[in-house]
């Protein structure tokens, strides 16, 4: 051969396990052909081409992501990587030979293994889209492009290359459902809609629009919803529209339908842009039968007077929204007999200035005394009146950034920021002293009150909640009705 002329070289491909090159049932060899560019390369560099050697192809094929699997022409596999074996749920044994075919799903069986047949008027390569029902009773979804090794005009085999697109069909199966789903809401409303591209070709509209117009939806595609339109009204709809999208301003203009009955309908169309993400998706409009009102200036008038009230109703409705979500945040932190915030809010908001609050926390600890044998004597409802009054008066006890709130039942807890031990103490006698001298309706009321503070993250958040509680009980057992700080409480050697 000449310099210029390209030579084929025939390289054997081993099977999984063996070193002698496999054979088909009539005992032909398989072989890889690799192209050489020049023959006089392929014959100067025949010790090269032993680097084109099966297990080096092998190698390269079980290292790809996807599912390779290569057979003779009858479809019996004898050579794919372990990415296929994944997609099958066989192991290469079970997938070699005849094996393959039974992982393909049933119902796509016939079609599917049909191309495999040298038969068939395919010529090079055919794409494939089908599914592996593994043993696990999961069906995987696949897809890919399966090529015919020919020779001499005669099928050798076929080498495919698959794509587990399981997730893919899933996600499009919910896109397909949320589209029928979709339509069927749009159909339902009263109002005629439609999408239409910059020039004017329609692409949508829904049942209400094809009852105004008395056009299918399918006459409708294109340019075909301008044969809807009144002749006499056509060229100034056109020119509106162009207009509009030249002008960069809505589309907003009345017209007449000529159904097919013969029944003129004006209808009142406005489109504006659709657009998602900074992309302009053409325009989306409706269409509202305003014969009546063409008739009946006041209809005219009523109607504009109800878009404006629907605006109103709108604008009040998101306003109240707002407030209603306002008022449940309000209530996920708020203690709703006392109005303090509540034991769940109190542990967030220590926890948070341990994490970036100030260096100086004191927490504060208010129990109410004798508070049990109040509500024997005088009731529940006198006892949550108590607890009310109590709450007002730590309320207008502590300074502006201090955080109150309702610990539980009568115990009350206050987070005082920088709360250095003379700071905190102020705080707590203002409170204790403020509830002594209230005017209390039935017997006067005090409360025992313990404090401690922490310092750079020390003692940690548990602990400095022991320590509050630790000198509210020293105050208890001290006559109550008085300020205990927990580093003046004596400690066990």
């Amino acid at each position: 051969m000449g310099s210029g002329l390209s030579r084929a070289i025939a390289v054997p491909i081993h099977g999984p396990r063996r070193q002698e090159t496999p054979e088909f049932a009539d005992g032909r060899h398989q072989y890889l052909v690799l192209d050489c560019p020049k023959a006089s390369n392929c014959s100067s560099s025949a010790s090269s081409t032993n680097m084109y050697n099966a297990h080096a192809f092998r190698q390269l094929v079980e290292s790809m992501p996807i599912g390779v699997i290569h057979t003779d022409s009858e479809g019996r596999a004898f050579q794919c990587n372990e990415a296929f074996c994944k997609l099958t749920g066989l192991s290469q044994a079970e997938a070699l030979g005849e094996g393959w075919k039974s992982a393909v799903h049933p119902e796509d069986r016939e079609a599917t293994l049909g191309k495999w047949n040298p038969e068939v008027p395919v010529k090079g390569s055919f794409a494939v889209s089908t599914r592996f029902l593994r043993p696990d009773g999961r069906a995987v979804h696949v897809s890919g492009l399966v090529r015919r090794l020919e020779e001499g005009g005669e099928i050798q085999g076929f080498v495919g290359a698959l794509f587990d697109v399981t997730e893919f069909k899933l996600t499009q199966a919910c896109l397909e459902e949320n589209e029928i789903w979709l339509r069927s809401v749009l159909d339902s409303l009263p109002a005629g809609l439609f999408h239409a591209t910059h020039e004017g070709s329609c692409t949508y509209v829904n049942s209400k629009w094809t009852e105004l117009s008395g056009m299918e939806c399918q006459e409708a595609q294109g340019e075909g919803w301008l044969r809807a339109i009144h002749p006499s009204d056509l060229e100034s709809v056109q020119f509106e529209w162009h207009d509009s999208v030249a002008s960069g301003r809505n589309f907003d203009f009345e017209f007449r339908f000529l159904r097919p009955d013969g029944v003129t309908k004006w209808v009142h169309a406005q489109a504006a842009p659709l657009m998602v993400r900074g992309y302009h998706l053409g325009f989306v409009g409706s269409v509202t039968d305003v014969t009546a009102a063409k008739e009946s200036e006041t209809i005219i008038e009523d109607y504009n007077l109800r878009t404006g009230e629907m605006a109103v109703e709108l604008a009040e409705t998101n306003y109240e929204l707002e407030r209603l979500n306002i008022q449940l945040e309000t209530l996920a932190t708020t203690d709703g007999l006392t109005g303090l915030y509540n034991h769940k809010a109190f542990q967030e908001h220590l926890r948070n200035m341990y994490q970036s609050g100030p260096e100086a926390i004191g927490l504060i600890m208010v129990d109410a005394d004798n508070f049990k044998a109040f509500n024997d004597e005088f009731g529940h409802p006198a006892g949550d009146e108590v607890l009310k009054s109590i709450s007002a008066a730590i309320k207008g006890s502590i300074r502006l950034h201090d955080f109150p709130a309702r610990y539980g039942g009568e115990e009350f807890v206050v987070v005082v920021p920088n709360g250095e031990p003379a700071d905190t103490a102020v705080v707590a006698e203002r409170i204790r002293r403020v509830v002594e001298l209230h005017n209390w309706p039935h017997r006067p009321i005090t409360v025992s009150v313990g404090f401690a503070c922490a310092w750079g993250g020390r003692p940690t958040f548990g602990e400095l909640i022991q320590n509050a509680d630790q000198a509210l009980y020293a105050a208890k057992q001290q006559g109550k009705n008085c300020v205990v700080c927990w580093s003046s409480i004596p400690k066990a050697a």
